[in-house]
């Protein structure tokens, strides 16, 4: 039999150029070179599925399965969307291939592999079932609001967040890499409150991990044992009694399952509830108005499965399907106000379709659509907490759309867009995963993955219970303003017997705390100083001789603001404390002396900083003279002791006669620091 299989991917303008690699792959088997037809907009191509795609925007180089898009054209934020059909003989239809399409994007050096799935179309056999409609996330559907995720696909690790107050996320915590069989994750919620993470481990076993109280710090990874069927199909759900129950595709292709002995206690083995679900089948379980739990998944059939339990907290009935209508990809189940289950799941033909039952437990309506021609990667329904239901489906223009119940129990509103979140990088076709969940207060709020970018996942909720959608908004804690640039810092004071230097500076607005870069003039690299949230800092261990550049960055919680104006310092070799030595009294003796006399100069100095000063040398030079005879050698007066922190002392200097008139001017300096200089004229 002749199968046709569609996908779609959806490329938008909103992002930089990126390598692409495209290709078909059958995950049943190692793929296909079967002819493919081509579609974008209205050109239609035929050929040879060599695994690229010549747009029909931008620039598009290509060589064997790898493209760089370059998109110029439409304007920003405009998306063309490109349909992929490809045929397949199927003998066995049962055996129907699993074909995705692979996208594998490199932006600089980040890379996100992900595959959309091709669907077969309406004139085919279905091939319903992927488990995955939250294949590396999960969100809690009451109570306390949390979101579990894989940062990546391919990741083992999990992630969790909680909300903390409405519109406010504690940040993601680490439960580690257990969970390395792949396949979705799930929550469930323990009588008490307390959360728990469910996923398949290495083994493909269930492992379990709960907080120790609610909202608190996580016991270690439990494994629940048996073996998961490939595909990753599982389910957790809660009784009436607030006992877990947990429900696997076993590899014997039958529904599995074990559930607690008591709320919060052990968990008991395995039993086989029998049936036949279908490769990567979606398993959904849902409370009915008599509390009684309720499971529907893939037939093998095309048609959705359904068992239930013959009384609250009991054993288990039979198998039977629901009606007719086939369907070809991810399902959902919410409860009426009234205790009345309805299941939603995309139809052979694109559109949602829903089913409900015509009283609490009792038979089942048929089949009615609900329109739309979605790429359902992911669909969900929840109620509101007034109990109208509202039900959530990703678009084939890359936004989600929802529609909802006008009245609990009523018709029903036409679909509307909840938009996008665009990161740095979004190819929209490689949708991400996204989920539905009702906070304690009774808020809806839908959460999205982001594979890529500084914030792992988006929420948008609704600004009260029943009322209309907030913004999309980063899940983790509230992100600080960004830091202005500081001033530029002042240099309180150098030296280098030491060889250091100390900066001050301002403090800056909403900074955290700062960092110092210090570089040279010839090697601007820095050297970088976590200095904390003072407003000096004093650096060390500098070299002689060197001239220094210093800048400084203010911090907080959302990052580094830019650096601010530099500073420079010339390490000149004056001793440790010097800086602050000056001189308090110039006394020359006698006071006017003439050309034919000797004098002394009384040079009285205070070291005026809280440094104390090693031993110095005060090196009186004659800087200039109003004549063309040479001045003398210098003179030099040693401080043995040098001066603590506020002592003063007096050097003297002998001038032997300066023989002309003219006027005459001296420096007295320490290394290269000028303490003093005088003047005579004679």
């Amino acid at each position: 039999m002749e199968t046709p299989f569609f996908g779609t991917i959806l490329w938008g303008n909103g992002t930089p150029a990126a390598g692409v690699e495209v290709r078909a792959i059958d995950l049943d088997r190692d793929g296909s070179d079967d002819d493919m037809t081509r579609r974008a907009g209205t050109t239609n191509e035929s050929g040879a599925f060599d695994g690229r795609y010549d747009p029909a925007w931008g620039i598009d180089r290509h060589s064997e399965q790898v493209t760089t898009w370059e998109p110029a054209d439409p304007a920003h934020g405009n998306f063309t969307p490109v349909r992929v059909t490809h045929t397949v003989d199927v003998v066995d239809p049962l055996d129907v291939p699993d074909y995705r399409l692979e996208c594998r994007f490199d932006v600089g050096d980040e890379h996100l592999r992900q595959r959309i799935p091709f669907l077969p179309t309406a004139q085919s056999l279905s091939r319903v079932g992927r488990a995955g409609r939250r294949e590396v996330f999960a969100i809690t559907r009451r109570g306390p609001l949390a979101v579990a995720m894989r940062p990546l696909a391919a990741s083992s690790s999990v992630m969790v967040a909680r909300e903390t107050m409405p519109g406010v996320w504690s940040d993601w915590i680490d439960l580690g890499d257990r969970l390395r069989g792949g396949g979705p994750l799930r929550f469930g919620v323990e009588a008490d409150g307390r959360l728990v993470v469910v996923g398949i481990d290495g083994d493909r076993a269930l492992s379990v991990r709960r907080e120790q109280s609610p909202g608190g710090s996580w016991e270690a990874w439990t494994s629940l044992g048996g073996t998961v069927a490939s595909g990753g199909s599982f389910a957790v759900a809660s009784n009436q009694d607030g006992r877990l129950e947990v429900f696997v595709r076993g590899t014997d292709g039958a529904l599995w399952h074990r559930w607690q002995q008591a709320p919060g206690g052990g968990w008991g083995g395995w039993e086989s509830l029998g049936g036949q679900l279908v490769d990567r089948a979606a398993i959904e379980v849902a409370l009915d108005g008599q509390q009684r739990l309720h499971l529907f998944t893939h037939a093998v059939s095309g048609r959705i499965a359904h068992i239930h339990q013959q009384a609250p907290n009991s054993g288990w009935g039979g198998w039977s399907e629901l009606v007719d209508t086939r369907v070809a990809g991810p399902l959902a189940v919410a409860r009426n106000h009234d205790g009345r289950l309805e299941v939603f799941a995309q139809g052979t033909d694109g559109a949602i379709w829903h089913v409900w039952q015509t009283s609490s437990a009792g038979s089942w309506s048929s089949w009615s659509s609900l329109g739309g021609m979605w790429v359902a990667d992911d669909l969900d329904a929840i109620d509101n907490a007034d109990g109208r239901l509202e039900v959530f489906v990703t678009r084939s223009d890359g936004t989600y759309a929802h529609r909802w119940q006008t009245s609990a129990g009523g018709s029903w509103a036409n679909w509307s867009s909840l938009g996008v979140v665009l990161g740095r990088f979004e190819p929209l076709g490689l949708r991400h995963p996204f989920a539905a969940g009702r906070a304690g207060d009774g808020r809806l709020v839908i959460v999205q993955q982001q594979p890529l970018g500084e914030r792992a996942a988006y929420a948008r909720a609704q600004h009260q219970a029943g009322s209309d959608w907030g913004e999309w908004t980063p899940i983790g804690p509230a992100a600080a303003p960004a830091v202005v640039r500081p001033a530029r810092p002042t240099l309180r004071r150098g030296g280098s017997g030491d060889h250091w230097l100390e900066v001050e500076w301002d403090d800056v607005d909403g900074a955290v705390d700062y960092r110092l870069l210090l570089g040279t003039e010839s090697h601007i690299t820095a050297t970088s100083y976590d200095v904390g949230a003072v407003t000096s800092f004093r650096v060390s261990n500098l070299s002689n001789g060197t001239v220094y550049v210093l800048r400084l960055v203010a911090r907080n919680d959302a990052g580094e603001g830019p650096a601010s104006p530099e500073i420079t310092h010339a390490c000149s070799g004056v001793p440790d404390g010097i800086a602050d030595l000056g001189a308090t009294t110039l006394t020359l003796v006698p006071p006017h002396p003439g050309p034919a006399d000797n004098f002394n100069v009384n040079l009285r100095l205070r070291n005026t900083g809280v440094v104390p000063t090693g031993p110095f040398t005060v090196r009186m030079q004659r800087i200039r003279a109003d004549s063309d005879v040479l001045p003398p050698p210098p003179a030099f007066a040693d401080v043995q002791g040098g001066l603590a922190a506020n002592e003063e002392t007096t050097v003297q200097f002998h001038v032997a006669p300066l023989r002309h008139p003219g006027a005459f001017i001296w420096d007295f300096l320490v290394g290269s620091h000028r303490i003093a200089n005088f003047g005579v004229i004679v």
